[in-house]
């Protein structure tokens, strides 16, 4: 793994940007010659052939002033894998390209107000495509598409919260 940073503090706000690039070798994949021996009770369908790679960069931005609190926080990463030596490139199965993060609060006395939104790309998942029908068995085959070749809608979340402090 490898990481490159700088930090900076200007005007009462510090920022950070980082870059980093971690690479994985021997991830576990199942193994369609193994799986016919899985009946085999000393072996397992799996072998460590996969290879993997996450690229990105990350940047902080956090304020500080007399009564207010904030920071926000952007994240942009691509995770890949090949699941052996002659697989195609593929995303790996929790890749999320875009992460955005926000908080901000405001006391006032006894008073704290504070709110916090996140948002995340879709993770990507495989189509079906279609199924076949199996009368024999009365079940459907499917037929998928490109491994995580799609990917599902982006997630986002809001929180407010209200506070108050009493003496004791």
């Amino acid at each position: 793994q490898y990481l490159l940073g700088a930090e900076a503090q200007w005007q009462g706000i510090s920022w950070v940007l980082s870059g980093y690039v971690s690479q994985r070798k021997q991830l576990v994949v199942a193994s369609a010659d193994l799986a016919v021996a899985a009946n085999d009770p000393n072996g397992l369908p799996y072998v460590s052939t996969g290879r993997g790679a996450t690229t990105g960069v990350e940047a902080i931005a956090k304020l500080f002033r007399k009564h207010w609190f904030g920071w926000v926080a952007y994240s942009y990463a691509r995770s890949t894998r090949r699941d052996g030596p002659y697989a195609p490139l593929r995303r790996f199965d929790y890749d999320q390209p875009h992460n955005i993060v926000a908080m901000g609060s405001y006391q006032r006395g006894a008073w704290l107000f504070s709110a916090r939104f996140s948002y995340a790309s879709g993770t990507p998942y495989t189509k079906v495509e279609s199924a076949t029908y199996q009368p024999a068995n009365d079940t459907y085959v499917p037929a998928y598409g490109e491994l995580n070749g799609e990917r599902l809608p982006a997630q986002h979340q809001l929180d407010l919260r209200v506070e108050r402090t009493c003496g004791v």
